[in-house]
């Protein structure tokens, strides 16, 4: 259980990265340059669509946060794990479509996709031990 509650955890802490980067630094060159944005223009086009999907980000770090902090908890611990293994699940699925979108952005397809992969394989081999 204690590697699924790093690994998410690390998940977690990602996501709230991802939500500053997208959402409140989004102006800043450097920030668009992680995201491969060459113009200033072609930043002012993507604020509002980084916005939504900094949100995005925001709630799905809080969630994998607070899956680490309860997954071991007697009373909350099955709850905690399955909106743990949902939030992982869908950043899985986000670095899949990443991947598929932008194959050269390999770099942030394994920022965004190891720890939760991590965490969904330790989980499913801590469930299948019990």
């Amino acid at each position: 259980m204690s590697l699924f509650r790093a690994a998410v955890a690390l998940a977690g802490l990602l996501h709230l990265i991802f939500f500053a980067l997208e959402s409140l630094l989004w102006s800043q060159p450097r920030v668009q340059a992680i995201f491969k944005v060459e113009t200033a223009e072609v930043a002012a086009i993507l604020e509002r669509s980084m916005f939504n999907q900094g949100v995005y980000n925001l709630a799905l770090g809080l969630g994998a946060l607070g899956a680490a902090l309860f997954a071991s908890s007697k009373t909350h611990g099955r709850a905690a794990r399955a909106i743990g293994a949902y939030c992982c699940a869908f950043m899985v699925l986000a670095a899949l479509a990443l991947f598929v979108s932008a194959p050269g952005m390999i770099r942030g397809v394994l920022i965004q996709g190891l720890a939760p992969t991590v965490a969904l394989v330790a989980l499913w081999r801590t469930s299948r031990a019990s």
